[in-house]
């Protein structure tokens, strides 16, 4: 395994490294968004204990740091337990397509991330890949008859957008900007 520096060409096969976690950076368009302080606490003191169980997938970013494609949450908790070097594969070959179909197949697979914020995941690549939704639960794994199908996420999704508008309008709830719907502004400013 190489420590340190894993620059590489596109096309390159993937490398296994340990690179330091100032190094690494979260993707800024990672679907989820929330993680919990307790679970993060829990994950640190068990990379102090046991060690890394398995290795993040990163791809080199535009400077000189790599960008988290899977396993954000191992670096938090790294960081916070004041571990200097995670395993990393680096992956040269990985576009944003990709990545997001990478981190939708993990964050599916996690049973504490909010239904809603799946459903704005799903709702959000759909939007931008222009791909049928079986097309996207084919890629990601999930089975046709999986019960929480993408268009019932993003059913779900419309319907929170409507809730979220309207208690929001009415000045009882307040939702960090992270987890707004797209189209609360545009609706808040269109409606009395």
């Amino acid at each position: 395994m190489v420590i340190g520096s894993a620059r590489g060409a596109k096309g390159q096969k993937p490398q296994t490294v340990l690179l330091h976690v100032d190094d690494l950076v979260p993707d800024p368009d990672q679907p989820r968004k929330t993680f919990s302080v307790e679970a993060l606490s829990g994950l640190s003191r068990s990379l102090l204990e046991t060690g890394q169980i398995s290795p993040i997938v990163v791809r080199p970013g535009p400077e000189r740091e790599y960008i988290i494609v899977v396993g954000e949450r191992w670096w938090r908790a790294a960081k916070e337990a004041g571990v200097s070097h995670l395993e990393c594969i680096v992956r040269y070959d990985l576009d944003d397509q990709k990545v997001r179909e990478m981190q939708l197949a993990e964050n599916y697979q996690r049973e504490d991330i909010p239904v809603l914020e799946q459903a704005k995941s799903l709702k959000s690549y759909l939007d931008t890949y222009k791909v049928p939704q079986s097309e996207l639960s084919r890629r990601i794994g999930i089975p046709p008859s999986e019960p929480f199908r993408p268009d019932c996420h993003c059913s779900s999704y419309q319907l929170a957008c409507t809730l979220e508008s309207r208690l929001v309008r009415s000045g009882r709830m307040r939702l960090p900007g992270s987890l707004r719907c797209p189209q609360i502004n545009r609706r808040l400013l269109q409606t009395p």
